[in-house]
C-alpha cells in the first residue's frame, strides 16, 4: 500500500515543497496528540483560551478537526500513517475549510485520498518528508542484499529532507517541533497509553494483540498440514473461545504509575515500543520537552511533568 501511495502522489512530492523551507519558530509549542486525557482534562477548551498566546501549535492529524472546531487553528498539521480513512481527519466544514494550516505529509506512505483532503481543505501549503526507515548510507542490507529503502525514498521524491518519525505521527509531531527549534515542546493528548481501568477490549491495539497470541499458540498446537490451511475465520473463533489466547494477551499489558502526576495508567507493549523509540531522541535533543497531559508513559528524566495551564502561563507570554 506504501509503496502505491508513493508513486500516485509523485507527481506532487517530487515538485512540492520541503520541510526544510518551513520557516524555524524558535519559542514554545505545543503538540496536540488524541490520546484519552485531552478530553478528560478540557484540554481543548484550554488551548482556545490561551490560543493568541500559544506561539506554535502541531496537530496530530486525528486532533485537526477538534481543534478548528473549538477555535483553535494549529500552525500545521501531521500526517504518517497511509490508511485512505486519514483522509477523513482533513474533511473540514464548509465554514472551517481553508483554513490557514501548513501540512507536512511523508512522501512514502501518506494516502492519495489525504493528500487530496488536504489540498481542499487548508490553505497553507503542503510540505514533504522522507521518512528514517532505515540507515541510507548502507549500500545495501547483509540478509536481503536491498538497497536502503530511505535513500531510494530520498532520491525519488527529488530529495525533501530525511526527518525520524519514531513510529507513530505524535512522536513525528514531537521530531518535526525540534528540527523547527521549538523550546520548550509541551506535550498535549500524548499519552502513549490507555487511562487506568481501561477495558482491555476497548484498547486501540486490542485485535491485533489477540490474532498475534492466537497464531502464536496455533502454530505450537496444530499439525503442519492444519496450520499451513488456516483461514481467518478460523483463526477469529479459536481467538473468540481458548482461553489460553485471552490469558497469554494479558501479559501485553501492564498497568504503571505516573510519578510526576502520582496516577496510573495502562500501557501495551505497542505504546511501549513508541515510547522506547521516542524516548532516546529526547534524551538528545538538549531541549525542555514538558509531559502536560496529566499522565500517561513519557515521564522520566529529561520529561518535566507539568500541569498544562502551568506551562502555558510559564513559557507563553
Amino acid at each position: 500500500m506504501w509503496f502505491e501511495n508513493a508513486a500516485e502522489n509523485l507527481q506532487y512530492s517530487r515538485k512540492g515543497l520541503d520541510i526544510a523551507t518551513l520557516p524555524k519558530r524558535k519559542g514554545p509549542a505545543i503538540v496536540v496528540g488524541g490520546g484519552p486525557s485531552v478530553y478528560q482534562y478540557d484540554h481543548l477548551s484550554l488551548l482556545a483560551k490561551y490560543r493568541d498566546k500559544i506561539p506554535t501549535i502541531i496537530s496530530t492529524d486525528k486532533m485537526l478537526k477538534p481543534l478548528i472546531g473549538r477555535g483553535c487553528t494549529p500552525d500545521l498539521v501531521c500526517t504518517i500513517d497511509g490508511d485512505p480513512m486519514i483522509s477523513d481527519y482533513y474533511k473540514l466544514h464548509s465554514d472551517e475549510r481553508g483554513a490557514k494550516v501548513a501540512t507536512v505529509l511523508n512522501v512514502v506512505t501518506t494516502s492519495p485520498l489525504t493528500l487530496k483532503a488536504a489540498m481542499e481543505n487548508l490553505t497553507g501549503g503542503i510540505y514533504w518528508y522522507t521518512h528514517l526507515f532505515d540507515d541510507p548510507t548502507d549500500e545495501r542490507c547483509e540478509k536481503c542484499n536491498r538497497l536502503s529503502v530511505t535513500a531510494a525514498s530520498y532520491f525519488w521524491c527529488g530529495k525533501k529532507t530525511i526527518l525520524q518519525a519514531a513510529g507513530n505521527v505524535g512522536a513525528f509531531c514531537w521530531s518535526l517541533a525540534n528540527f523547527l527549534e521549538c523550546d520548550p515542546i509541551i506535550l498535549v493528548g500524548m499519552d502513549f497509553g490507555y487511562l487506568a481501568g481501561t477495558p482491555l477490549e476497548k484498547t486501540i491495539y486490542y485485535d491485533a494483540l489477540l490474532k498475534q497470541h492466537t497464531l502464536n499458540h496455533l502454530a505450537k498446537i496444530l499439525p503442519t498440514k492444519e496450520w499451513q490451511a488456516l483461514t481467518q475465520p478460523k483463526i477469529e473463533e479459536h481467538a473468540h473461545h481458548c482461553k489460553i489466547c485471552h490469558y497469554s494477551l494479558t501479559s501485553s499489558y501492564q498497568e504503571r504509575e505516573n510519578p510526576d502526576f502520582h496516577n496510573r495508567y495502562l500501557i501495551d507493549v505497542m505504546f511501549e515500543a513508541y515510547r522506547t523509540m521516542l524516548m532516546p531522541g529526547i534524551k538528545a535533543a538538549g531541549i525542555t520537552t514538558i509531559n502536560a497531559t496529566g499522565g500517561g508513559a513519557l515521564h522520566g528524566t529529561p520529561i518535566v511533568g507539568m500541569d498544562l495551564e502551568t506551562a502555558i502561563g510559564r513559557y507563553c507570554n
